[in-house]
């Protein structure tokens, strides 16, 4: 059984799908396979560089996605075929940075008892780089409980990055017939959807600096594809689905509260963007003051993610120096005559 399964949906991206496949070749990191379904129907040019690619390396696995389509299928045809410990998500037109493995695998071999890891991501536009990723006094790794992160998710605040690409989940995950689905009211946001629930079954752990590229570029994207207004339809729709799953205990704010929030949102977005009669037109009929302090919150957390964050996180590395400290000791702990972690964990 591999460390790892990449696991690669895809459908008719072939030239991006190649750079995509390069990534994990390029990995420092061997102990893995790379599982790729492919959703085109009839079998076309995809299909044959995937069978020859197979030939070559046994470590490949190509699968064709059966019926129905779609992307959420597709997604889980590539869950469903792994067979590694963990499973790493990638979109066929993002990239692996050549440490993205190495550094997830010795994070999930350190710290135990976790259902994920996730980690921060560049976004290219064109194969141009135009936002690089600022951690902004986040700590480079940090652990998240399953009440907060779903608390975090419901008011807009980080609960481990969001995009399918920043993802490695354990397979117990899948194997409790968590997947991806297009629940009542969500047509693009499966993936938040997806990520609640893997969040609600245990502790996951987040590292913030980027280990992945996401690519966009002129094709379509599932969210490129839809209007502004559907998809704030969708972020209200998301906000009923999470809160039955909110510990009571966290004492989430009301669903009122939280839908007034993501149409306040909108409309600083529409500032932003020097749309101002938009901005107004949005929020003309929000009255609720907790609806504007949470999205005040919301605002202050794009420059000070943690500052002015309701959510309780564990700090496991601070800064890079502990990173570096806690590699030292993985290092030692491996050596000839020592009690070595990484054979003990490799055979867990």
């Amino acid at each position: 059984m591999p460390f790892i399964t990449v696991a690669i949906p895809t459908y008719r991206r072939l030239p991006a799908l190649r750079q995509a496949i390069e990534s994990v070749f390029a990995q420092t990191f061997s102990d893995w396979e790379m599982v790729v379904s492919d959703d085109e129907n009839p079998p076309a040019e995809t299909w044959s560089f995937l069978t020859t690619l197979a030939r070559s390396d046994t470590r490949v696995t190509p699968i064709m996605n059966g019926t129905p389509h779609g992307a959420c299928f597709n997604h889980n045809a590539a869950l469903k075929a792994a067979s590694g410990k963990w499973i790493k998500i990638l979109h066929d037109d993002d990239l692996l940075k050549p440490d993205c493995l190495e550094v997830l695998a010795r994070i999930v071999r350190t710290y135990r008892n976790v259902v994920a890891v996730s980690c921060a991501c560049e976004h290219f536009v064109e194969g141009k780089l135009i936002k690089p990723f600022r951690r902004r006094g986040r700590p480079v790794l940090e652990r998240i409980e399953p009440g907060d992160a779903l608390l975090a998710m419901y008011i807009l605040d980080e609960s481990g990055w969001a995009l399918p690409s920043q993802q490695m989940v354990h397979r117990s995950v899948v194997d409790a017939g968590v997947l991806f689905e297009k629940a009542p009211g969500i047509h693009t946001l499966y993936d938040s959807w997806f990520n609640a629930r893997v969040r609600a079954r245990g502790a996951t752990l987040v590292y913030n600096l980027p280990l992945v590229e996401w690519h966009q570029g002129q094709h379509e994207t599932t969210t490129s594809a839809i209007t502004g207004d559907e998809l704030t339809e969708e972020f209200l729709a998301f906000r009923r689905l999470i809160f039955p799953l909110v510990p009571k205990g966290q004492k989430p704010p009301d669903l009122k509260n939280a839908e007034g929030m993501v149409m306040v949102v909108r409309g600083l977005n529409y500032i932003r963007n020097m749309r101002f009669r938009a901005a107004i037109r949005v929020v003309a009929h929000i009255w609720d003051p907790r609806a504007y302090a949470l999205a005040m919150g919301w605002l202050l957390r794009q420059y000070w993610p943690r500052r002015f964050s309701p959510i309780t996180r564990t700090t496991i590395w601070s800064d890079e120096t502990d990173m570096a400290v806690a590699r030292r000791g993985i290092a030692r702990a491996s050596a000839p005559g020592l009690n070595s972690l990484t054979s003990s964990q490799d055979q867990a």
